[in-house]
């Protein structure tokens, strides 16, 4: 045996011996395949996890998909797309203890004989009421079956507990419409169009300040439908049920929501003359008879044009005892909610009324969008995607600028930028002045206004308006867009650093500014943020082919196509203008220096060849034209949702008229045309509404001829006599709600200055127009009214009372005109639902990324970049030759033409 020494010994040394071996030999070389094999390795495990994840995705979207189509959607972004706010009273808003409505309030439900001995808990429950109604119908069907009209109700025993609560409860025997029969029935009874009908069901118990708080509201809003629960449509393309509900959660409604369908068990309110057409209403279609909610919100949006509302208070029924246990047993059979659902009766009924009333409503709106119905699915599966590394794009901060003009520089941005500034993320403000800070009090989604500290007022603006709306001195329109130039320049240098102590103050990703506004646009190039520019097509030569008119020299496209002379024309007219813009430009060069602004100069032209450009215009009415992909055309669009309600003696007014078959014309011509300011074309205008008034329109059919004359600044004792001599047929409002004025059907025409919002409000209504233009686009607005077949044009200066009447006529006699306002309308309704997607899409892109993708390569190409030297070079050359062989000809022939005449005189 060997000591322990020794052996410690021998292994050290074997020790020593393996370490100096592995030290000494070569390693093993790293080979290619190595990677190979790890990267292999490597992609199986990431294509796993992918396939897991994309598994998780779709059975997560499965899952979501079926308790969508099943229960509908509570999401806040479905509710955000497809109900809209209503402001009405805040759930703390309560009457006093002494409030009495002014109106009669009567409540309505049904029942069906069988289930008479159940309806006694819902007519305690409104017994108990804390403000009891002037009258209770239980209305109770007999004869033929609405559902089945081979089987008949029998007459039946009245509970006495039911007669004993006569004549506060009437029991009315009535013609048996389906689970409409609740309001149906009452309407037939009632006849004062203010009394309020409060429906219900026949199954439920009510709280106790049902009533009043319905009353409460209506009183309040009085166009309204009212209900306590109900929900938007959210079109399913994608699932053959076709749309679900999108129910309102309470925390969304603070003052109330706008919803299409108001639901029948929670209670609803409707005032008797909403209902004008009663046998309309009592037709209802066979899929519909079990839907009645869907059916009476449906009648009253496509027939009647009325809106509906959830109110802010939470109200909710409960269920009576029988209902509880009932539901609790296991014989009891489907519920009438359950078959409608499995057999899609609500989708099929919305179809049946698009049918009927011919006018989409599933499809059709302005809040529906089918596009982001994808989006509203993945909206429980963020955090999901977030765990998996996905990241979403940040909140943007825009800011739409304007320290000038009209609302209707930014109007139309507004409404396109809704989808954007409704979002929970991202946010939209107005830059503007405390004088125009109430621009955006009609879109509540635009936050702000934040007022430009600092900001210059441009001086003059009204007086250069007002020199062009005189008819006794004629302003060209180039010299007035010159004016206008300098004045808005006379702002730059005070308007160039607030602008950019706004900008960088508020943290925007981008700005809109208006295509006059050069401040706001270069400021935006000094503080690095990005830009947008809202412009009409063919501004500067921005997006307008050669043949299309443009609004220093407007004519129809048919003269300028056949005509060189014309263009040759409206060339020498532009400039006067065009020498005052290249003063205008060394004016700029001078300020920038002083202000040391580190940014190059540009010409106006080139920010819209380079930024993203937003032209609001009507495709249909304007003519076609090719676009470079940074110019983005919109509109127009409306929001039905925002637009007040017209004033209650109006709305009565002319639904009389109507009702008459008195047709009424509109005469409306802005902010900036009235007594005061234009006071010769006043007495001249007045003078044609009398003549209308008098002799009326010659077309079968007008019978009788009202006048609505609105106007900032009317004439006191033209309005006095006016109204005198033709009482109940002349109205002189000083402002309506002219969008909402246009779309009742009382209104056949309107007679307009041709600015760019009432010819758009008009198209959108279906009215023609007779349009007498003063100044800027509305010249061009008329020509293309007048080319497509719904307008025509009266010249301010030479016109006489009489042209509008006989004018007017001829429009309407026109064989053109249906098919035009019928095509233009459709193509109108479809922008404003498109419009806003693509703008919002537009300038999202925009500030994330930039607009460098969407510039043609071309714009910033010189003409060295275009042709390289020597090809310039050598053009040059053949040019210069081919002049020298020409005069070499040219002398050569007349040296010969004069050895002739010299010949032939010595001859």
């Amino acid at each position: 045996m060997l000591p322990v020494a020794s052996i410690d010994g021998l292994w050290w040394q074997q020790c020593r011996v393996r370490v100096q071996h592995s030290i000494a030999s070569p390693k093993r070389p790293h080979l290619p395949s190595d990677d190979d094999t790890r990267s292999r390795r490597l992609s199986r495990r990431n294509n796993l996890r992918r396939g897991l994840l994309a598994l998780l995705l779709v059975v997560g979207l499965w899952v979501y998909a079926k308790l969508l189509v099943r229960h509908g959607s509570i999401s806040p972004i479905a509710t955000t797309l497809y109900t809209a706010p209503f402001d009405g009273r805040a759930a703390s808003d309560k009457p006093s203890l002494s409030w009495r409505p002014p109106f009669r309030v009567v409540v309505s439900l049904t029942t069906t004989p069988s289930r008479l001995d159940k309806v006694m808990d819902s007519v305690r429950s409104l017994l108990r009421q804390s403000l009891a109604p002037d009258q209770i119908y239980v209305n109770i069907p007999k004869g033929p079956m609405k559902r089945k009209p081979n089987r008949s109700y029998d007459e039946v025993e009245i509970p006495r507990e039911l007669e004993a609560l006569s004549p506060l409860v009437k029991i009315n025997r009535c013609v048996d419409d389906g689970p409409a029969t609740k309001l149906i029935g009452t309407l037939r009874h009632e006849h004062d169009p203010s009394t309020l009908i409060i429906t219900v069901d026949d199954d439920f118990v009510y709280p106790s300040d049902l009533v009043e708080a319905l009353a409460w509201e209506s009183e309040y809003r009085p166009n309204v439908s009212l209900g306590v629960c109900g929900w938007g449509i959210m079109p399913t393309p994608w699932h053959s049920v076709g749309a679900v509900p999108a129910y309102v959660p309470y925390f969304m409604r603070p003052t109330g929501r706008y919803v299409d369908v108001l639901q029948a068990c929670c209670g609803n309110a409707y005032r008797r003359g909403f209902f004008r057409d009663l046998d309309a209403l009592a037709d209802i279609p066979p899929v519909c008879v079990t839907v009645d909610d869907v059916w009476i919100a449906g009648y009253l949006h496509l027939a009647e044009d009325r809106r509906a509302a959830v109110i802010s208070k939470r109200l909710d029924p409960s269920d009576p005892s029988w209902k509880t246990a009932e539901a609790q047993s296991s014989a009891r059979g489907m519920k009438l909610s359950e078959y409608n659902h499995e057999k899609q009766v609500h989708y099929k009924c919305m179809q049946a009324m698009e049918e009927r009333f011919h006018t989409p409503w599933v499809h059709n709106s302005e809040r529906r969008r089918s596009v982001f119905v994808s989006a509203m699915m993945l909206r429980g599966l963020i955090p999901l995607l977030l765990l998996c590394g996905f990241s979403l794009t940040a909140a943007l901060q825009i800011g739409v600028v304007l320290t000038w003009g009209t609302r209707t520089h930014v109007a139309p941005v507004f409404d396109a930028l809704r989808p954007l500034a409704s979002s929970a993320s991202h946010r939209v403000t107005f830059l503007g002045t405390a004088q125009n800070a109430h621009y955006a009090d009609e879109s509540p989604w635009i936050a702000g206004p934040v007022v430009v500290r600092e900001s210059c007022e441009v001086q003059g603006y009204d007086a250069i308006l007002r020199a062009v709306t005189q008819i006794d001195e004629r302003v060209e329109n180039t010299a007035m867009f010159a004016r206008l130039f300098q004045r808005i320049h006379d702002c730059y240098e005070a308007n160039v650093p607030a602008y950019m102590s706004a900008f960088r103050a508020e943290r925007l990703d981008l700005v809109v500014c208006d295509f006059f506004d050069r401040a706001c646009m270069d400021a935006a190039a000094a503080t690095r943020t990005a830009l947008a520019l809202s412009a009409p097509l063919g501004m500067y030569g921005v997006g307008t082919a050669w043949f299309v008119p443009d609004i220093f020299a407007p004519a129809p496209i048919e003269h300028w196509v056949a005509s060189p002379w014309q263009r040759a024309k409206a060339l020498w007219a532009m400039a006067p203008f065009i020498a005052s813009m290249i003063g205008e430009s060394s004016r700029l060069q001078a300020m920038q220096r002083r202000l040391a602004l580190e940014i190059p100069f540009i010409e106006a032209c080139e920010y819209l060849q380079t930024h993203l450009v937003l032209a609001h215009n009507l495709i249909g009415l304007e003519p076609a034209r090719s676009l470079p992909n940074n110019i983005v055309p919109f509109g127009p669009i409306v929001h039905d949702d925002t637009l007040p309600s017209l004033e209650p003696a109006l709305q009565a007014s002319l639904d009389e008229l109507h009702e008459r078959g008195t047709r009424v014309v509109f005469v409306s011509f802005g902010s900036m045309i009235d007594a005061t300011a234009a006071p010769a074309f006043y007495v001249k205008l007045g003078a044609a509404v009398k003549t209308l008034l008098v002799e009326g329109i010659n077309v079968q059919g007008f019978d009788a001829v009202a006048v609505i004359w609105a106007s900032k600044r009317h004439d006191p004792e033209l309005v006095k006599r006016l109204s005198t001599q033709f009482k109940g047929r002349f109205f002189a409002p000083v402002w309506v709600t002219q969008r909402r004025l246009l779309l009742h059907d009382a209104v056949v025409a309107m007679v307009s200055h041709g600015g760019y919002g009432s010819v758009t409000e008009a198209v959108l209504a279906g009215k023609p127009l007779v349009l007498v233009p003063f100044y800027g686009d509305q010249f061009l607005n008329v020509v293309y009214a007048q080319d497509v077949g719904i307008g025509v044009q009266l010249d301010k200066y030479t016109f006489e009372p009489r042209d509008v009447v006989s004018r007017l006529t001829a429009l309407l006699q026109s064989e053109r005109l249906p098919e035009a306002l019928r095509r233009l309308q459709t193509i109108a309704r479809i922008n404003s639902e498109t419009s806003p997607v693509v703008v919002s899409n537009a300038v999202r892109l925009a500030a994330t990324v930039g607009v460098e993708h969407l510039v043609p390569r071309d714009v910033r190409l010189s003409l060295l970049h275009r042709f390289p030297p020597w090809l310039l070079v050598s053009g040059a050359l053949l040019l210069w030759l081919v002049a020298r062989a020409s005069l070499f000809v040219l002398r050569r022939c007349g040296c010969r033409r004069a050895d002739r005449d010299s010949k032939d005189k010595r001859a």
